[in-house]
């Protein structure tokens, strides 16, 4: 008995290489589609590792900052004044290269230090301290010419969205002496100067104090050797991107691109953490 012979038509081919080239179609989009997604997790967690190391860091220096509410700044005599402001302006809290950056910020504050990061037990514990933070900017436009190599050398990535954190450990009669500017008072922190984090967009530390049932902003008085007065929290506002992401964001920056394209960038790509410190000061 002879078996009948199936064979494929041309028709029935063409079906089946269809089929096949749709199925390799949606395999090839699941894979991209994963791909996208762990990139995309991977991205969220550095922004997220970058955000708790500042607020960790934070936490530990104001946590132990000595401060008055009410403070005065007499030569000769201990002073230990807070600052949290921008320093485009005339009275930045540290001697900084590019003092006239848009939306830069600075902190400076007097705190206990709980061990000692110059390795040195020598050393006093109390610590003058400064955060510095350098906005991603233009190529080019933060004007470092006035710095030695070694300096330049500290504030690398100054360009790209870096914060800053210097300190000094001093015993010195002189140390945290009254009577200076708050310009003055600060100007050492750079000399111990580490990167605490960069792919930063934006930072800020706002004083407030408390009115009543609501809070109030504390301004700073241009030219005050007493730094701020009547504080009661520091609220911190930083918005994070991935690094490969804030190279794209430099780029539209050299390329003049618009204040609204800027900001449709940085809602997508970018993520905002708030934080509120409370302040301990003498005599609570």
């Amino acid at each position: 008995m002879k078996m009948k012979k199936n064979n494929f038509t041309l028709f029935e081919l063409l079906i089946s290489v269809g089929l096949l080239v749709i199925l390799a179609v949606v395999l090839l989009r699941t894979f991209m589609l994963t791909a996208d997604y762990w990139k995309f997790s991977a991205e969220q967690s550095e922004t997220y590792i970058d955000a708790k190391i500042v607020m960790a860091q934070l936490n530990e220096d104001i946590s132990n900052m000595l401060y008055e509410k009410d403070p005065t700044s007499v030569a000769d005599e201990i002073a230990v004044p807070l600052y949290s402001g921008s320093f485009n302006l005339s009275y930045s809290a540290v001697k900084l290269p590019g003092s006239n950056t848009p939306k830069g910020w600075c902190l400076g504050m007097v705190s206990r230090q709980v061990s000692s990061e110059s390795g040195d037990e020598t050393l006093s514990n109390i610590c003058k301290i400064a955060y510095i933070y350098y906005p991603p900017a233009k190529s080019g436009s933060v004007d470092i010419s006035g710095l030695s190599s070694a300096e330049q050398d500290k504030i690398n990535g100054k360009e790209n969205g870096v914060l800053l954190r210097g300190y000094i450990t001093e015993d010195t009669d002189n140390y945290l002496k009254g009577g200076e500017t708050i310009q003055n008072f600060y100007s050492g922190a750079m000399s111990n100067v580490r990167q605490l984090s960069d792919g930063i967009i934006d930072f800020k530390i706002e004083p407030y104090k408390k009115s009543g049932s609501s809070f109030a902003a504390v301004d700073y008085t241009a030219g005050s050797k007493e730094g701020l007065k009547g504080v009661d929290a520091l609220r911190l506002s930083m918005t994070v991107m991935p690094t490969d992401k804030l190279t794209e964001y430099k780029k539209l920056l050299d390329d003049n691109a618009a204040d609204a394209e800027l900001t449709a960038f940085i809602h997508k790509h970018g993520r905002k953490f708030t934080r509120t410190y409370w302040v301990n000061a003498f005599g609570q």
